[in-house]
């Protein structure tokens, strides 16, 4: 874990998994700066390739300005880092949850000519919050997204 431009918070497990027996929780304690985790080993990946990473959250406190991302960047087969982070949209409190339901948030990018791994983060900027992540996935060529219509009219569509 990192904290950036005096952020203050914790990491810590919880018993309240999403699946499996426990996940993390995370605190940001203050509302200064942003919390980054980051998996302590690159992944590998291949250049000019599809990507999706995601995560399941779940709030479990939160204030107004707090904002959640996933931040992840190519790495060059000397683990340097190629081009921009690849984020997701940012996820602004409260309007992203609704209560204690845990929830998929993911981003798909390609990757960059010459990566050689992936570095997966995750951030969490502003004000105090607590969350539990829990089932943090990389998937390589995912599948195409499907997007169903839905409405409320009672015409055809």
């Amino acid at each position: 874990m990192s904290l950036e431009e005096r952020a203050e918070g914790r990491v810590f497990w919880t018993a309240e998994a999403r699946t499996g027996r426990r996940a993390l929780l995370v605190e940001k304690s203050n509302g200064q700066g942003s919390l980054r985790l980051t998996l302590v080993k690159p992944l590998p990946a291949k250049p000019e390739s599809l990507y999706e990473s995601a995560v399941y959250l779940r709030v479990k406190r939160r204030q107004y300005g707090t904002a959640v991302q996933i931040h992840n960047r190519d790495l060059g087969a000397e683990g340097k880092a190629l081009g921009e982070f690849h984020d997701s949209a940012i996820l602004r409190q409260p309007n992203f949850s609704r209560g204690q339901e845990w929830q998929r948030h993911w981003t798909r990018w390609i990757t960059d000519k010459g990566t050689a791994a992936i570095q997966v983060a995750f951030r969490i900027e502003g004000n105090p919050m607590t969350l539990a992540p829990d089932d943090f996935e990389v998937i390589a060529s995912p599948p195409p997204l499907e997007h169903k219509a839905v409405t409320d009219s009672t015409e055809p569509l």
